[in-house]
């Protein structure tokens, strides 16, 4: 799971110094959680995710890599994700960047 790039995606016209500002953490802390050398709390996850319109599902869905798919799945993971991620953009548009 690459929460860090969800957080720097779902960030999108934020800057890190921005989200810091307004989610009430340090520039360098958002730093860290983008290049996963922190992993964030839940609250903050939640918090973050309102100020930046990205509902927490939708930021998680964004963690997933392939390699946190079980193999028995990976195949339908592969046809259902691009599906998924249009309809999500669909939903979301700009908030879902990815």
């Amino acid at each position: 799971m690459d929460l860090g790039k969800a957080i720097q995606k779902a960030r999108g016209k934020y800057s890190q110094i921005e989200i810091a500002k307004l989610t009430g953490v340090t520039n360098s802390y958002v730093c860290m959680l983008e290049k996963n050398h922190k992993e964030p709390s839940l609250s903050w996850l939640s918090f973050f995710s309102f100020v930046v319109g990205t509902p927490l599902p939708v930021l998680f869905w964004m963690a997933i890599t392939p390699e946190d798919v079980n193999e028995e799945i990976k195949t339908d993971y592969e046809v259902m994700k691009p599906l998924i991620d249009d309809y999500m953009k669909q939903c979301f548009g700009d908030a879902f960047v990815y």
